[in-house]
């Protein structure tokens, strides 16, 4: 091979070493094995150093447009970041709901190596095929649960059989609509999202399916939240998704769970009480209902139940991510670290790797466990979270410049976490200092539901329980809570 070939073959970053024609990565000579789809990832952000690629530019260019989740491509985000090391998250940058930007300048000639890495990153990709939808696993367990329903297990027998057919709009709504659900549960980053268009085309498909009508106001409400802000994101789809659920199945718990947030929201406290009702009467060990049961206790202050309740939902729901996760942080408020920390990690193994660095890493420093919490801060996406942690570690080179950004930062929850912070190092009146600017702050803020957010902090924070003995505490606690929903539920 020439030199004139080689540099277009092999690209150099730090220490690494990028050689699509072996389709490999090497730091300092040493070979480090990523899977082809991470590779392929890894050469599409080097390609475009120093500019933001987005999530969808990502799945475009290595998919095509076969369907697959945001799960796929976070996992290889996940793999790369490892093989880059400790620096990893320095070298991809995650830019918050849009996507990821590599670093550290890629050498080689300009024009040359961007041309030669998008072709590694092509050369790597699923091939373009005509958009259809793939049913693999999932059509093969919905067609065997509806034998098993039809016969019985007993009455299986073998037998020649006609060639398949296409599988029903209804198993075909109801693979959808378990796929969404799934994702619903498991919360990677993108999977909300995700849901959403799952329960869509489960509708779609069949407009019958009171529980897919109801999952989708569900995903809804939470993509509301998480991404906006707020729960006004699309809410007269929520409202016409759960009237549409309740219509087509009025004894459906679960429906009656979404309408009772809705009416709460509106103001309708009555009504959501009587919706919370007859949900608990219908189903009192529907998971949803059991949830809602431990929030209900969790907001009243009587963490105990809350914990019991929710122990209860995950001996019923053992593989869903969302609710131990719910647990932990029930069991972190009540002091509970070591076995808080336990569910966090299972949560993560069925969650998928990202997004509980941050929990973790706080029951660790809570168990007094400071350098195995240094595995983790890291990873941390956001950055204020990330510095919080920084410091109570007392990382070294890291905690003064992170306390800096933090105090500078002048928001309620840059001031929230300094709290913590201060009352962590048993710093009383500067704990208490900085809620009453958090609440001052947010309620010039107009209040509302950021009032409720932060009271539920306040009453749930593990590094704020000492504190709840002072006078001052139940004051802050009420004023934020004035201009809150009066709904009991």
């Amino acid at each position: 091979m020439s030199d004139s070939h080689d540099k277009h073959r092999r690209f150099l970053f730090g220490d690494f070493v990028i050689d699509y024609d072996r389709g490999s990565l090497t730091r300092n000579g040493v070979d480090i094995q990523l899977r082809p789809k991470s590779f392929a990832v890894l050469c599409h952000l080097a390609a475009n150093s120093g500019r933001l690629v987005t999530k969808s530019e990502l799945m475009e260019a290595l998919w095509g447009q076969v369907v697959v989740t945001d799960g796929s491509l976070t996992q290889c985000i996940i793999d790369v970041r490892r093989a880059l090391g400790p620096d990893g998250r320095k070298v991809i940058r995650t830019v918050p709901r849009r996507g990821f930007v590599f670093e550290v300048p890629v050498g080689g000639s300009a024009g040359e190596h961007v041309e030669s890495m998008a072709d590694a990153a092509a050369a790597t990709a699923l091939p373009r095929q005509p958009a259809r939808r793939e049913w693999r696993l999932g059509r093969s367990l919905v067609l065997f649960c509806a034998l098993v329903a039809i016969v019985g297990l007993g009455a299986v027998r073998m037998r020649p059989v006609a060639a398949p057919k296409p599988p029903s709009a209804q198993a075909a709504a109801q693979e959808q609509y378990m796929l969404g659900r799934h994702l619903y549960h498991r919360r990677d980053p993108g999977d909300v999202a995700a849901a959403v268009r799952y329960f869509e085309h489960a509708v779609e498909m069949d407009p019958g399916h009171a529980r897919a009508w109801t999952a989708l106001a569900g995903a809804l409400a939470v993509q509301s939240v998480e991404a906006y802000g707020g729960l006004d994101y699309r809410v007269a789809d929520q409202w016409h998704a759960i009237r549409t659920a309740l219509e087509l199945d009025p004894g459906l718990a679960e429906a009656h769970v979404r309408h009772a947030r809705l009416l709460r929201e509106s103001g309708d406290c009555n009504g959501a009480e009587a919706a919370l009702e007859r949900a608990y009467a219908l189903a009192p060990d529907d998971p949803l209902v059991l949830s809602t049961k431990a929030s209900g206790a969790a907001r009243e202050g009587r963490l105990d139940e809350a914990i019991a309740v929710l122990e209860r939902l995950v001996r019923i729901e053992p593989l869903s991510a969302l609710y131990r996760n719910n647990l932990a942080h029930m069991l972190l408020a009540g002091g509970r670290f070591r076995a808080a920390l336990d569910e966090f990690q299972v949560a993560k193994q069925l969650g998928g790797d990202e997004g509980y660095e941050f929990d973790i890493a706080q029951a660790l420093v809570l168990l007094g466990s400071s350098e195995e919490a240094r595995r983790y801060w890291h990873d941390i996406d956001d950055p204020l979270w990330r510095d919080q942690i920084a410091v109570l570690i007392d990382e070294p080179q890291q905690a003064d410049d992170a306390l800096l950004r933090l105090q500078g930062e002048g928001s309620p929850d840059a001031e929230m976490l300094l709290a913590e912070i201060a009352a962590f190092r048993e710093h009383r009146q500067q704990a208490f200092a900085l809620i009453e600017s958090a609440v001052d702050s947010t309620l010039e803020q107009g209040g509302g539901r950021r009032s409720r957010i932060l009271a539920d902090w306040l009453e749930h924070s593990p590094f704020l329980r000492q504190l709840r003995d002072d006078q001052r505490w139940d004051q802050l606690v009420a004023e934020l809570l004035v201009n809150c929903s009066r709904c009991r539920v």
